[in-house]
């Protein structure tokens, strides 16, 4: 397949053969910069390290929306996300707890029916059954994310979405901080 017919099969080209312009979402997922072409593109973040707004550090993603999103996502799970772990001395195991669970940010990006593959892709994981035990699985446990064919769990395009449970403990979550 020549690059011009992938480009109209997958909509992010348009125009004669002699003639052909990339589309708006073409530019947006595939081109290195952007920003070139739409002002602003990128993905700013402002860390605030306290309540008083003077103490913050900005953050800029640039490079492909795709890559933005992974960046951005991994960024936040690395330095704003924090587990904390206390050892309790009448128990095996520590009780561990998050600032901000990075349930709500699965949670987050399920507002609306998603396949794996591409919730995975935007919270920077691969598509490994070892992220779907660690991530998927807990929340559908509880009921809250919700499979879109639920009596096929292997069904091939199967999807999932955030459950009215699941919108409940979004907002709780965010009424803390």
């Amino acid at each position: 397949m020549s690059l011009t017919e992938l480009s109209r099969s997958m909509h992010i080209a348009k125009g004669a053969d002699e003639d052909l312009y990339p589309v708006n979402v073409g530019l947006l997922f595939f081109n290195r910069t952007p920003e070139k072409f739409f002002s602003r593109a990128w993905i700013e973040l402002v860390v605030h390290r306290d309540d008083s707004g003077r103490s913050f550090s900005e953050h800029y993603f640039k490079e492909p929306l795709r890559i933005q999103l992974r960046d951005c996502l991994a960024f936040l799970k690395a330095t704003v996300i924090h587990e904390n772990v206390i050892k309790v001395s009448y128990q095996a195991e520590a009780i561990r707890f998050y600032n901000f669970p990075y349930e709500a940010v699965v949670l987050t990006a399920a507002k609306n029916w998603i396949k794996r593959a591409d919730l995975f892709a935007e919270m920077g994981l691969t598509n490994h059954s070892k992220n779907r035990k660690a991530y998927l699985d807990p929340l559908l446990g509880i009921g809250w994310i919700q499979l879109e064919h639920p009596n096929n769990i292997t069904h091939p395009n199967q999807r999932y979405k955030i459950t009215d449970a699941g919108r409940r403990y979004l907002e709780f979550v965010r009424g803390l901080n």
